[in-house]
């Protein structure tokens, strides 16, 4: 019973331990403040860089509500900001940890049960460079509704309802966005004929 006993309050106290050496293992500094406070400056500079880039576009004859500098300078000014107010976060925070550097983002997957993978990036990466391929051939709203189904499936979803009502909806509602409202030129492929009947082209 005493062995029982003493065998029971071992495995609990190793069990602790484990626990707190992988709690402590979640905390190591290994980012240099100098380093990354150079990263943030370097990615505000990029996006003063698209901003000043967007300015010498030349502006084209079709009427273009967005115009081709829109995109640009929206990503510029929304990387600018995010830097900015990241450089003014990383400063204040220098004096809550003494030296130079600070605490890492440690090793926790970014989903538990669900490890980072290299292979869902390329595979995103790949289905995207399809899915490009074959805008022009077979049209937007055909191609990208089956891209975002490749994507979820890529990305782990399994409810088959869910990835079709979304992939369906995103593809019809971006296509909408970008082509009657911000009147972007997108390629409607082998729908044309059907699209310039019902007066959705010219």
């Amino acid at each position: 019973m005493i062995a029982d006993t003493t065998a029971a309050q071992s495995g609990m106290d190793e069990s602790t331990s484990q626990g707190e050496e992988k709690k402590r293992s979640l905390f190591k500094i290994t980012m240099d403040k100098r380093v990354d406070l150079v990263l943030t400056i370097i990615l505000g500079l990029f996006g003063i860089f698209l901003c000043v880039m967007a300015s010498t576009f030349y502006m084209g004859r079709v009427d273009d509500m967005f115009t081709a500098k829109g995109a640009p300078y929206v990503t510029g000014v929304f990387i600018t900001i995010c830097s900015i107010i990241l450089l003014v976060l990383q400063i204040r925070s220098w004096s809550a940890i003494p030296g130079r550097l600070v605490v890492s983002e440690a090793q926790k997957e970014d989903e538990e049960g669900y490890p980072a993978s290299w292979k869902r990036a390329f595979g995103i990466i790949l289905a995207a460079t399809i899915a490009a391929l074959l805008w022009v051939p077979l049209g937007y709203v055909l191609v990208t509704p089956f891209f975002m189904i490749a994507a979820l499936l890529i990305m782990g979803e399994r409810s088959w309802k869910k990835i079709i009502i979304f992939s369906f909806i995103f593809g019809l509602a971006s296509w909408y966005l970008f082509h009657q409202i911000l009147v972007f030129m997108i390629p409607m492929g082998i729908l044309e004929p059907l699209a310039r009947s019902l007066g959705l082209i010219l």
